[in-house]
């Protein structure tokens, strides 16, 4: 869910607010497949203006890249001096 979205829901309703009626559906969702370069996965996220995709092979969910991680994930190989 997205700040925006909240915004939606009344704060008087908030404690009362399901998980379904504030979730964002899976179709509308920007979502990768666990092959994917991350490269590409981060210009999707730039390109989408989201800071996270999910990650599904078939017609699972695996998990979910968030833009933090993979920046983390690539400062930590510079460190390292790792060629990838």
């Amino acid at each position: 869910m997205m700040l925006s979205n909240l915004k939606e829901i009344p704060r008087s309703h908030w404690a009362v607010t399901t998980v379904e009626q504030a979730m964002l559906p899976i179709e509308k969702t920007q979502r990768v497949n666990p092959e994917t370069a991350l490269s590409t996965a981060m210009q999707t996220m730039a390109q989408a203006g989201v800071k996270q995709l999910l990650v599904v092979s078939g017609e699972e969910v695996v998990g979910m890249l968030r833009s933090d991680d993979a920046v983390s994930y690539l400062a930590t190989l510079l460190e390292l001096g790792a060629d990838r």
